[in-house]
């Protein structure tokens, strides 16, 4: 099971994006879903989701989720633990890492 989130820049492609997702996994937010499905099943959505997006503007992640562990972090209400597995499709990486623990 995967965690599905992206930011779209272009209300189109968002569009294209959501009703995609929409046909292959659950809605959890405005952007986010829930896919419930094997590795092998996530590249070809996000093979699928490629042609939808630029690239260089917008950003689709996926984060496998793990039965069983706690979350780290702090969370308000049901939490969804998560596990270091991420799928990343376009946009740079970001300028600079945040250090959670320094913001105790």
């Amino acid at each position: 099971m995967y965690l599905i989130a992206y930011d779209v820049c272009s209300p189109r492609r968002l569009r294209r994006v959501a009703r995609l997702l929409e046909s292959k996994a659950v809605r959890c937010q405005k952007s986010v879903f829930l896919y419930r499905g094997h590795r092998m099943g996530l590249r070809r959505l996000f093979d699928r989701l490629t042609p939808l997006i630029d690239i260089k503007e917008d950003i689709i992640q996926a984060w496998k989720l793990s039965a069983g562990e706690s979350a780290e972090g702090l969370a308000l209400g049901p939490v969804i633990p998560l596990d270091v597995e991420v799928l990343v499709l376009g946009a740079e990486e970001p300028e600079a890492e945040t250090d959670f623990d320094s913001l105790e």
